[in-house]
């Protein structure tokens, strides 16, 4: 390009349709007025005179015309900034259907929406998304980000994650060198980022910063990953609903599309009717942690009515969809929540797998040494906590009265090998993290028989009062007799479902 052709150029593009680019601006007199980008400038001091196609702040001093402005803000060479001005001057239209490698997202646009293809769709060829002009300024300047995880890259790259550099305009200031996750809503439009802290970053700053809500976004009004998962949720008939940006990239990177994440710990209305117009079917999969199963219990009572079934998965303690397909990768994790989700059974194979591998055994209990095999007892008499497996009772019920093992009828030995043989691995691997949530334990079998007996009693309450409250919700106004029983009786189990609560979430307590 010659001199000639870019002082044509030039003389041609407003500067301050440039700058509005980047920096909100104010019309003062004959001029424009806006935070200068190049500082933290706290009251406008940039100004903009569209008379000599010039910019120039009065703080710091950074002055020039549209090429130079371009160049700071690009931190690129004259040449490159003529090329960007020259996308920028020519787009003042919607694109047609774009080929791969024709549109970068560094190609900016006319007005106060913009046209653009972001790396994902681009890649996917699905065509031009629409994204405001902020909004696609901060995307188009992120860094490549390394997930740590071969498998998991493709993944990240997709959903557009990437690291923010330390130079930021001040619009961006409070993300910068964060990890940032951009939002979609239900239709794809990028409406918003959340900035998560470095692994070594400062620890006093918060974990998670979040766009504000001044532009009207609303975090409780969307839910991370919809506009992708949509079609797998009515293909597939259920939603997995996790917390966070990591836990539904690790999801859909398994293969696993028809998942959402909340980014957070509660369900919302706005949430609530959004998964409404694709399925009836929610699978809780939150965090293995207090937070995490308090949330799963929350929703899984309050949601009965807007859901005609809500499916509580529970995750090994401490862990998070995130941190086992890290720790265990793709194969494994997917078979893992396979297993879960289709055996319905799960926590009363686990109990009786730790009846049969140590029927003997002998725990602390209330100031007590108890057999194992005495508190299932308990169990099978109890009305409303009894196994829904009848094979699996039957062998508990010869443990309950005194049978030893060997003495097990053959038609039953089949399903005590199998199980013995899956879990045993289970409980050997997991035993110096049952060391370290159970101190006060003599040995690591105490502690993983107790954990079993809690969680299975947990599973086995919050089924009960869901089959009680739907039972409330068909019976007449007319039986006020039997609905009042049915209230006390959820009442009742709720309160019992509070001290179980206690005993898995405070590691420790059950010995005493």
């Amino acid at each position: 390009m010659t001199k000639k052709e870019i002082e044509q150029m030039k003389s041609s593009v407003c500067i301050k349709e440039v700058v509005e680019k980047y920096v909100p601006l104010e019309r003062k007199g004959s001029n424009y007025m806006g935070l200068c980008p190049f500082h933290e400038d706290h009251h406008p001091s940039l100004i903009v005179n569209p008379e000599k196609q010039t910019f120039h702040c009065f703080a710091c001093g950074e002055h020039g015309d549209a090429i130079a402005f371009v160049q700071k803000m690009e931190h690129c060479s004259f040449m490159e900034a003529v090329g960007k001005l020259d996308i920028k001057r020519k787009i003042t239209h919607p694109l047609p259907p774009l080929e791969r490698g024709k549109v970068t997202p560094n190609a900016i646009y006319h007005g106060e929406e913009c046209l653009m293809v972001s790396l994902s769709p681009l890649e996917r060829g699905q065509g031009v998304c629409h994204l405001t002009t902020k909004n696609n300024f901060f995307l188009s300047s992120l860094l490549p980000y390394a997930c740590g995880n071969s498998e998991l890259t493709p993944a990240y790259l997709d959903f557009e994650v990437g690291q923010s550099p330390v130079n930021v305009p001040k619009e961006w200031y409070a993300m910068r060198n964060r990890v940032i996750f951009p939002i979609r809503d239900e239709a794809g439009q990028l409406i918003a980022f959340a900035a998560r802290r470095l692994a070594d970053g400062n620890p006093d700053e918060p974990k998670y910063i979040n766009t504000s809500t001044a532009g009207g976004y609303k975090k409780s009004d969307h839910l991370y990953a919809l506009n992708r998962a949509k079609e797998a949720i009515v293909r597939e008939g259920f939603v997995f609903v996790v917390e966070g940006y990591k836990d539904a990239i690790a999801m859909h990177a398994a293969g696993l599309t028809n998942t959402v994440a909340l980014c957070g710990t509660a369900l919302t209305g706005g949430q609530v009717e959004l998964l409404k117009r694709y399925t009836g079917h929610l699978c809780l999969l939150l965090d293995g942690d207090k937070p995490g199963r308090d949330a799963a219990r929350k929703i899984a009572l309050s949601q009965e009515t807007a859901f005609s079934e809500i499916q509580v998965l529970y995750l090994p303690e401490g862990e998070d969809p995130d941190s086992l397909f890290r720790r265990h990768g793709r194969e494994v994790f997917v078979a893992l929540i396979d297993r879960c989700r289709t055996r319905p059974h799960y926590s009363e194979e686990l109990l009786l797998s730790a009846c049969l591998l140590y029927a003997d055994t002998y725990y602390f209990f209330k100031g007590e040494f108890c057999l194992f095999t005495e508190v299932i007892h308990t169990i099978l008499r109890s009305d409303n906590l009894l196994f829904e497996h009848g094979d699996y009772r039957t062998i508990l019920s010869h443990l309950a009265e005194g049978y030893p093992e060997a003495d097990l009828e053959m038609v039953l030995r089949g399903v005590a090998d199998g199980l013995h043989a899956e879990y045993d691995g289970m409980v050997r691997q997991d035993v110096e993290a049952f060391r370290l949530l159970y101190p006060e334990a003599s040995n690591y079998r105490e502690m993983y028989l107790v954990r079993l007996l809690f969680f299975y009693t947990e599973n086995r309450i919050l089924k009960d009062i869901r089959k009680t409250v739907r039972a409330l919700l068909q019976s007449s106004p007319d039986e006020t007799g039997q609905r009042l029983e049915m209230l006390v009786h959820i009442a009742e189990r709720r309160e019992l479902l509070r001290h179980v609560a206690e005993n898995l979430d405070r590691p420790g307590t059950v010995w005493g």
